[in-house]
Parts: structure tokens; C-alpha cells; sequence
């Protein structure tokens, strides 16, 4: 059985809800032993990359270990569980609210595409104060960021401030858009760094490279003509100012939880659970 704390997961709009609370239909396994709290949790949105994942998890928990020596980490794989088109945002909520009721004390949580590793140590995973681009020089992008108000790839926000923004927009499907809406969540609530720009590492600390940029995982029709306008038109209200950001997000956010399996002493993680959901 699970059992979902309502409280322990409030932003300053809503509270959360949940559908997950059909016990019979979810498959709760548990491996080894129950995970221990970890300081600072890395969430994936996750769907059809086994290749990607195994480097990932193969490749982060020792550099994690190796940088952080005095840091936990948990690793969170949310994985939709429907034919659907790819709702990354929506991912990221379930992973936020189930790492904040496991993690009530946790500190930062790094959303991170599967397909990113750093290219070199020095990367400041644990650290939060502002949220941040994390993934400042790209490998695919020349070591830059696409553009200058770019907020994907690896990204990185204290529990509290995910909260604040109230996560992300559950509304973008297919690939695209819920990054930028993202940003103007963060400007919104005044978390830029010196209220203009986004925090990003130093030169030289951001510095990652993709595993595969091949077309399987990155194909070019990835929205009907409907979902590409209905997303143009969520980011320009947005950019408008609107405070649509307060009612889609963490507070009304709904799924089911299929299958959860948590695994400890993997890789050099506190523990690794992988969720699969549907809304």
C-alpha cells in the first residue's frame, strides 16, 4: 500500500491531487531494502531509451560519488505508460510530488534529460540557491546554450522553489515548449539571477555532451498542426504575463501509478525507484 501525505506536498496556488490512490491496481515492489533519504534527488522523464538510460545510470552514480563524497543522491526514473504523445512536464510533476513525499527534507532536485552526461567533473549538482541551467555548454550546441533564455536539459531548483513555480505546465504534449514556459514560471516568481538572467555554472562546469543525437530520439514530427498551435498559444499567454502558471502545474495535477520498483546500493545511489503512470 502507499500512502500519500495531501500536506506534505502544497504550493502557494493549490494543494496537489492525486489519483493514485487505487492500491489494488498498483504493483509496489520493493528489492533489497526500504531506500535511504538522500540529500538531493536527479528526476528523468522517461519513455522507450533503454540504451540511453543504462550509460546514465552506468556513468552518473560513480561521478556523483566522486564529486560529492559527503552528498546522497536519488535517482528517479518516471516513465509514462501509454502510447500517447510524450508529456515531459507532466513526468516531472508525478517525479516532484513523489520525491517530495519520500524526500520531505530533500534539497535539490535535478531534472535531467537521459540523453545528457558531463563531459568533465566539476559540475555543481549540489547546489540550489537559485534555480539553474546546469547543462550551460552543450556539446550539440556548439558548448552553448541554444538560446540565451534556453531552460532545459539539466536543470536544477531547491524542493521549495519547484514548488513555488508550481513545477511545470502539464499541458504541453510532443516535444517542445514546456522548457521555455518553464523560464517564465522562474522569471514570474522573480528567481532569475539578479532578476535578469538565468543562473548558470561557470565556464568549464556546465559542460555536457549527448550520448545520441540520432533521429529515433529526437524525430522532427514530433506535433500535429492542433498540439504545435495549442502550445504556441499556452507560451505566448505566458510571455504576456499571464498567471495561468497557477492553476496547471503541481496543483492540479492527476496520475496513477501502474508499477513502482526501488532498488538501493545501485551504482553509488541512496536508491533508484522507476515509476511508470499514466494520467
Amino acid at each position: 500500500m502507499i500512502i500519500i501525505n495531501k500536506d506534505a506536498l502544497r504550493t502557494q496556488a493549490t494543494p496537489c491531487h492525486f489519483t493514485e490512490v487505487s492500491h489494488a491496481a498498483t504493483n509496489l515492489t520493493v528489492k533489497n531494502s526500504l531506500p535511504s533519504i538522500a540529500d538531493h534527488a536527479l528526476l528523468i522523464p522517461y519513455r522507450n531509451r533503454s540504451y540511453h538510460l543504462e550509460r546514465f545510470v552506468e556513468e552518473m552514480g560513480p561521478y556523483l560519488r566522486r564529486n560529492f563524497p559527503n552528498d546522497s543522491f536519488s535517482l528517479w526514473i518516471i516513465e509514462q505508460a501509454d502510447d500517447q504523445l510524450f508529456n515531459r512536464g507532466w513526468l516531472a510533476n508525478v517525479g516532484i510530488v513523489q520525491i517530495g513525499l519520500a524526500q520531505p527534507h530533500g534539497k535539490c532536485i535535478i531534472f535531467h534529460d537521459v540523453d545528457l552526461l558531463p563531459e568533465r567533473d566539476g559540475v555543481p549538482y549540489n547546489q540550489c540557491n537559485l534555480p539553474s541551467q546546469l547543462s550551460s555548454e552543450m556539446e550539440h550546441f556548439n558548448w552553448r546554450v541554444p538560446y540565451p533564455h534556453s531552460f532545459g536539459g539539466v536543470v536544477t531548483m531547491h524542493m521549495d522553489q519547484w514548488r513555488e513555480v508550481n513545477g511545470f505546465s502539464n499541458d504541453y504534449v510532443g516535444w517542445g515548449g514546456e522548457d521555455d514556459d518553464l523560464y517564465e514560471r522562474v522569471r514570474t516568481n522573480g528567481l532569475l539571477q539578479g532578476n535578469k538572467s538565468v543562473s548558470r555554472p561557470p565556464k568549464g562546469s556546465g559542460r555536457f555532451k549527448a550520448t545520441s543525437q540520432s533521429l529515433v530520439h529526437h524525430p522532427s514530427g514530433i506535433k500535429g498542426k492542433d498540439e504545435y498551435a495549442h502550445s504556441t498559444a499556452l507560451l505566448d499567454k505566458m510571455k504576456k504575463g499571464s498567471d495561468r502558471w497557477k492553476t496547471d502545474g503541481l496543483s492540479d495535477l492527476h496520475y496513477t501509478i501502474v508499477q513502482h520498483e526501488v532498488k538501493t546500493g545501485l551504482s553509488g545511489f541512496a536508491s533508484v525507484h522507476r515509476i511508470m503512470c499514466i494520467p
